[in-house]
């Protein structure tokens, strides 16, 4: 029996090993951070096309203004021939009017327009501040989370490095015979070759033991099989 502990032990060993290096390639963290690094890059893409956006607003502001200082002046030349009283003849005066109507309109629409740039601006300025807010905290998350999982990772890896030691150390114990039975296992159950016997009943397979097997499992100090997938069994409450 003293065997098969020894064998059940470097059973768990070596599960314990598999599932430390499961964890550290499929770490929750390692997927949460891969998530927050990702929202970090389109927030800062978003805020790069929104500075962008920005500075073109501006310019196109800055355009606009410009243009209506050109049609303000063009008004005021107008309306100095229109009300000079040099002008006498009907149809100047006509055309004259016309063409002032005209710039009056095109100063109007440019006004308007110029007027919902600055105002598409100073939203667009209040978005890029909201923006950067988020991805300062969104930062700051990823900076603490790596923390927690540099630290983890550094638990799990001092632990997986003592085991290959206590492998060693147990396989040294064990006898040969039981070794050569264990590793032989391995090719047809991988993970777990020693098994409970638990109410007559191997815990592998499921498989409900002859009583010869029951009998040598209680009697007996040597390995025992089960009758049906070959594991090596231990009694319950062992």
């Amino acid at each position: 029996m003293e065997q098969v502990k020894k064998l059940l032990a470097l059973q768990s060993l070596e599960k314990r090993q598999r599932e430390l290096k499961t964890a550290l390639r499929q770490m929750p963290m390692v997927r949460e951070l891969r998530r927050l690094k990702e929202a970090i890059e389109g927030g800062q893409d978003e805020m790069r096309t929104g500075k962008e956006r920005y500075n073109n607003l501006g310019q196109a502001i800055i355009k606009g203004e410009n243009i209506c200082y050109q049609l303000r002046q063009k008004i005021e030349e107008l309306q100095e021939q229109l009300y000079s009283g040099m002008i006498n003849n009907p149809k100047e005066l006509e055309n004259l009017e016309g063409q002032l109507v005209l710039h009056k309109e095109q100063l109007e629409a440019k006004e308007e327009r110029v007027f919902q740039l600055m105002e598409e601006k100073e939203n667009l300025y209040r978005a890029l501040l909201n923006s950067r807010a988020e991805v300062e905290r969104l930062k700051e998350e990823f900076r603490s989370l790596r923390i927690q999982y540099q630290v983890r990772q550094e638990e799990m890896n001092h632990e997986l490095e003592d085991i290959p030691g206590a492998l060693t150390r147990i396989t040294s114990e064990i006898d040969p015979d039981s070794l050569g039975h264990y590793n032989k296992l391995k090719s047809r159950h991988r993970n777990s070759m020693v098994a409970m016997a638990v109410n007559n009943i191997c815990a592998g397979c499921h498989f409900t033991l002859a009583f010869d097997t029951i009998k040598k499992l209680k009697e007996i100090n040597e390995l025992v099989f089960c009758d049906n997938c070959g594991r090596i069994l231990y009694p319950s409450g062992s």
